[in-house]
């Protein structure tokens, strides 16, 4: 496409999102559709005081987007399925034909959904929502250990089991960490770890579904939407992307064939695994990398555009609006299936909008964005600038849509630590004390807080935890299970 044509479809894209920004009071901007025939790549130094910034730009095939129907308000959500060109790496290619699915949207989360043509049981959560998080780091350990299905079963068999016994209700399945999959996947390459197991015809995910509902637990699959690693295996091609000074890359948050790329590995998972969430982690753009008032040269273009066509938002308000546009298709596409769709963002939701351009507070505190957020709480109580029960209490103080549920997660992988390096006084904590887990749970429950997260699956089980011994006290470590197992 000549640079002619691209800077006037650019144009055009930016009246049509201009005209939802703008508007007055829109809340949930529309993905618009445009044609993109270029990658681009920008490095931004750990410092941006002074640094300039390079692009390199290649040229693709092309990358077709159709627009996406967003929610309306109203009760009854209708959803249009994306059909996309897209050039995933290697040989893989893949066709989306649209579809219509008509469903109803509640404000609880129903134990089992009906969606059009079908019925689907889910595992009740009850009253409280107690759930893990297993890492990609702890999955891929697990499968490297596998040489065979068989072996693979067993192991995912034995974690739902182990969750269970701890009364755990929802697990939180790493299934893509960095633009790589631990599933079958048309869009992603597979997951290094689970490679040999998917080409033996194993698939990780999809068993993981099936040992949990088994233990009568519900499965959400944990996404990072935007970040890639280092590894450039792993890059879409076509796909813009930016890069930190350690060489890690991002999807461009204001991209719109990024959006599509995401959320076309959202129907994926959504079309093809009987899930019971979707969840995305607390990566949007890189922290603190992006001044909120500079145009790198990876975006110029396109604000640029959006500037010509009357748009009147700071770039950094751009960027939010952006993000803000993956979040509110995701929970259109999720609220169609009948699936729970939430975000865990971090601890500091003002760190999260001026640094990340997330505006969680607004996901939180207005319908059709997510069914949840879970907020990181990983302090302790002696933590001097952000103990876990002022933080609690700062997070519940926000204001809060009926719709959207407050959860919290918890920092299981820092019992019996023996140095929590920026807890100030609270330095020791963990080592000083076997409760913590135990009091942070009782505090929730005092506050009616209807859900909690353990971060991560594995330190339920310190003794068997590899390298556990050269940070934390395992003796601690283990009496804090006990104590926080007494009242799970």
């Amino acid at each position: 496409m000549g640079v002619c044509c691209v800077k006037s479809v650019r144009i055009w894209l930016a009246a049509l999102l201009t005209a939802v920004l703008c508007a007055g009071c829109a809340q949930v901007p529309p993905t618009q559709g445009i044609t993109l025939s270029s990658k681009t790549t920008v490095e931004v130094p750990a410092s941006t005081e002074t640094a300039a910034v390079t692009t390199t730009v290649t040229a693709v095939g092309s990358t077709t987007i159709t627009p996406i129907t967003e929610p309306t308000g109203s009760t009854a959500v209708t959803t249009h399925g994306t059909s996309a060109t897209l050039s995933p790496k290697k040989t893989t290619t893949t066709t989306r034909t649209s579809t219509t699915v008509t469903t109803t949207v509640v404000t609880t989360k129903p134990t089992t959904v009906t969606t059009t043509g079908s019925t689907v049981s889910r595992p009740s959560v009850g009253d409280e929502m107690r759930g893990a998080w297993v890492s990609y780091i702890e999955l891929s350990e697990l499968l490297q250990r596998c040489s065979t299905p068989a072996q693979a079963r067993k192991a995912l068999d034995d974690m739902m089991a182990s969750l269970a016994s701890y009364n755990i209700n929802t697990v939180f399945f790493h299934v893509r960490a960095n633009s790589d999959a631990y599933y079958k996947s048309a869009l992603f390459e597979p997951a290094a770890a689970a490679k040999k197991l998917l080409n033996a015809g194993f698939d990780p995910l999809a068993y993981a579904v099936t040992a949990a509902h088994a233990q009568g637990m519900q499965l959400h699959a944990w996404v990072n939407p935007y970040r890639v690693g280092t590894q450039t295996a792993y890059l879409v091609d076509g796909i813009p992307t930016m890069t930190d000074a350690a060489g890690r890359y991002y999807y461009v948050p204001t991209s719109t064939a990024a959006q599509t790329l995401i959320l076309n590995g959202i129907r994926e998972l959504l079309d093809n695994y009987d899930i019971d969430g979707i969840q995305y982690d607390d990566y949007f753009y890189p922290d603190s990398l992006l001044k909120e008032a500079t145009v790198y040269s990876f975006e110029s273009a396109d604000y640029e555009a959006y500037k010509q066509a009357g748009g009147t938002l700071t770039v950094g308000n751009w960027r939010r609006a952006g993000v803000d546009m993956l979040i509110s298709s995701t929970h259109t596409l999720t609220a169609a299936k009948g699936v729970t769709f939430g975000v865990s963002p971090a601890v500091n939701a003002d760190n999260t909008y001026k640094a990340l351009y997330a505006d969680c507070r607004k996901w939180l505190s207005q319908p059709g964005y997510v069914d949840y957020l879970c907020p990181q709480i990983y302090t302790g109580f002696e933590n001097s600038s952000s103990a876990f029960d002022k933080m609690v209490d700062t997070w519940r103080g926000y204001q809060r849509h009926a719709s959207v549920d407050l959860y919290f997660g918890l920092a299981l992988y820092k019992i019996g630590l023996k140095s929590d390096t920026y807890a100030g006084a609270g330095k020791t904590e963990w080592a000083d004390h076997s409760d913590v887990m135990k009091r942070s749970v009782q505090y929730l429950r005092d506050k009616q807080v209807s859900g909690l997260a353990f971060y991560s699956y594995s330190y339920f089980d310190p003794a068997t935890k590899a390298g556990l011994s050269a940070t934390a006290d395992v003796a601690v470590a283990e009496q804090e299970i006990k104590n926080l197992l007494s009242i799970l």
